[in-house]
């Protein structure tokens, strides 16, 4: 599972406020919708990022 948080921009491992990335190659990935989930939470702690979507 990968977390897209705007079209085109991806959650990635790293530095940031959320760390993202344009590559999806380099997203990164999730084992499970619960893990994807509760990053996307974290993501919105610091933007709402209203057209976010968990991606398998």
């Amino acid at each position: 599972m990968k977390v897209e948080l705007e079209p085109g921009v991806w959650l990635a491992d790293g530095e940031g406020d959320p760390a993202r990335t344009l590559d999806e190659s380099k997203a990164k990935v999730f084992k499970t919708i619960k893990e994807a989930g509760a990053a996307l939470t974290e993501a919105r702690e610091y933007r709402p990022f209203p057209k976010a979507v968990i991606v398998s």
